[in-house]
């Protein structure tokens, strides 16, 4: 996956959670990821496809992340994993992929998005509409951790 592929999510995620949970995340370095499984307990999945592009993107966080994240965002102590918790996951996911899509259009990369999809459950397996790896981002929160992953690719022209 291209660098100009991954800047818009990494850039994205880092300024919906600062302004929706008035946290910074910090990012880590990019990797390939060597299953298809969610890495945490509350994931968001949504499809991306146009003429020019297709794939994935997810966004997984681990339990005290996203509790922490969610308790900022409604200013109440969330204490378990319930789907309140998952409509935020999918709010997330809807903005996140969003800004991605805003920062890659004004390059001329546009595409159409799905409506995002929640699931619970670590270890989770995701069936990937693109067959290209598909590049994990780490971050990091005063909470806890999340990724965002992504399997954006060129669509080959038949």
């Amino acid at each position: 996956m291209k660098a100009e592929y991954i800047n818009p999510f990494i850039n994205a995620a880092i300024n919906t959670i600062s302004t929706m949970a008035s946290t910074v995340p910090t990012p880590g370095q990019p990797f390939l990821k060597p299953d298809k499984k969610t890495f945490g307990p509350a994931t968001g999945v949504i499809g991306m496809g146009g003429a020019a592009v297709a794939g994935n993107m997810a966004i997984s966080f681990d339990e005290p992340c996203i509790l922490g994240i969610v308790s900022r965002m409604f200013m109440e102590d969330i204490a378990t994993i319930d789907d309140d918790i998952l409509d935020a996951v999918g709010e997330l996911t809807n903005v996140i992929a969003g800004g991605a899509k805003a920062e890659m259009s004004e390059r001329g990369l546009v595409f159409d998005m799905a409506t995002p999809f929640m699931l619970r459950g670590q270890g989770v397996e995701i069936a990937q509409f693109a067959k290209v790896p598909i590049v994990v981002i780490p971050f990091k929160t005063e909470f806890g951790n999340f990724v965002v992953e992504s399997n954006l690719a060129p669509v080959e022209k038949k």
